[in-house]
């Protein structure tokens, strides 16, 4: 059978990656976009005859952001669920914040079947864009030094959560490293930290 070819999917996207001793290096990698992810995953049931379903349901977190809630279900690799939410910090966002924040849910769940991965992790092209757009915004804005830090109430909910949830250390830093690119709770931003409990939550419940 043909290898098909999703380069046109792939886009090449320069991001700050902080290194050990606390620096930041510029490193370019490659992304998948959602679509993407989605058409290979398609070719796969298709080629082999498989059944899929895709699925997801949206709430509002308590500062009003809409949260997708996403799972597929495949006869070939199993099933994923994943959690993304809309800020309302860029154009996308804003404009069309269900249709991002499902984008990225999804995109996750492609992510976690190890689809997309050309070594620039889960996140797909779409969410970098966003995050990138995101840092822009923050840049012109300008805010005060301490404004876009994670509250206390936040860092205590992440620890509770992760308590219940019985990660360890590593574990914890892991899920960290492969959502945010840091290592510790203390290092997320505000929104960066909305996602993340958001993310916990998710695991709470289908750890329940």
């Amino acid at each position: 059978m043909e290898k098909k070819n999703y380069a046109n999917f792939i886009q090449k996207i320069k991001r700050n990656e902080k290194q050990d001793d606390g620096s930041y290096v510029t490193v370019s990698k490659d992304y998948m976009t959602v679509d993407g992810r989605v058409m290979e995953f398609v070719d796969i049931h298709k080629d082999q005859g498989m059944r899929f379903k895709f699925t997801r349901r949206f709430e509002k977190d308590d500062e009003g952001n809409i949260i997708c809630h996403a799972k597929i279900f495949s006869a070939i690799f199993g099933i994923a669920e994943a959690t993304a939410g809309a800020y309302g910090k860029t154009l996308v966002d804003r404009s069309n914040p269900y249709e991002n924040a499902e984008t990225s849910a999804y995109g996750r769940c492609l992510g976690f079947f190890g689809l997309g991965l050309l070594g620039g992790g889960i996140a797909s092209a779409e969410e970098i864009n966003d995050s990138l757009e995101r840092h822009k915004n923050s840049q012109k804005s300008k805010p005060k030094e301490n404004d876009n830090k994670l509250t206390s109430a936040q860092l205590k909910l992440i620890h509770k959560l992760s308590q219940e949830l019985g990660l360890t250390d590593g574990g914890h830093s892991h899920l960290l490293n492969m959502n945010f690119k840091v290592s510790s709770s203390s290092d997320l931003t505000k929104h960066q930290a909305s996602e993340f409990i958001e993310i916990l939550k998710g695991y709470r419940k289908n750890a329940g």
